[in-house]
């Protein structure tokens, strides 16, 4: 009986003492390798040092206070100019409510990442305070992005899904998930 207290109590300190679990759920997306467009061409093809922009994997990522995106690349691929991101808040009606832009300025190295929202007219920029942008590896981004954005900027929703582009001047790239059209990555719920 006194084992059983005596282990009771242990394992009931360590359990106050353990860092509380993340609260956040998390979706991971894969996309394949070397189904980027070429630069010159727009063809989907083998990676090669003329592409642009491979997305390989993207982690989406919903808190109780902010909406992450984290993308990686095809390290055989250049970076794209820009990523762009249609998000779907609302379950159940037709999205996306919301485009978001960012990435890395190819024209002016000393420029800071970016991050830039819009309601889906085109012309609505959505003012937000808090959101994050970094690129990630050198040259400008090479290993991929991450934004993260405070979910009030987004209205606070309890599901998002969202459909990602890579692109440069001449269109996109890229999709992820989807090869020559974008798809919807599944429903994240927030954690």
């Amino acid at each position: 009986m006194k084992k059983t207290a005596a282990a009771l109590a242990a394992a009931t300190t360590l359990a106050l003492l353990a860092p509380a679990g993340a609260s956040a759920e998390t979706e991971v997306v894969t996309d394949p390798r070397g189904d980027s467009y070429s630069g010159a061409d727009y063809e989907p093809g083998p990676p090669s040092s003329s592409d642009w922009g491979d997305i390989t994997r993207v982690v989406l990522e919903h808190t109780r206070q902010r909406f992450s995106v984290v993308v990686r690349l095809n390290p055989a691929t250049y970076p794209p100019d820009l990523y762009e991101a249609r998000l779907d808040t609302r379950p159940g009606r037709p999205g996306p409510e919301l485009q978001v832009f960012f990435g890395v300025d190819a024209y002016d190295d000393d420029l800071p990442p970016y991050v830039t929202l819009y309601r889906m007219n085109g012309i609505t920029e959505i003012r937000c305070k808090g959101a994050r942008s970094k690129a990630l590896g050198s040259a400008g981004g090479k290993a991929g992005h991450r934004i993260s954005i405070p979910r009030s900027c987004l209205g606070n929703p309890r599901k998002v899904r969202v459909k990602l582009t890579s692109g440069q001047e001449h269109g996109y790239d890229d999709h992820a998930p989807g090869r020559a059209k974008p798809r919807w990555s599944p429903w994240v719920r927030r954690g």
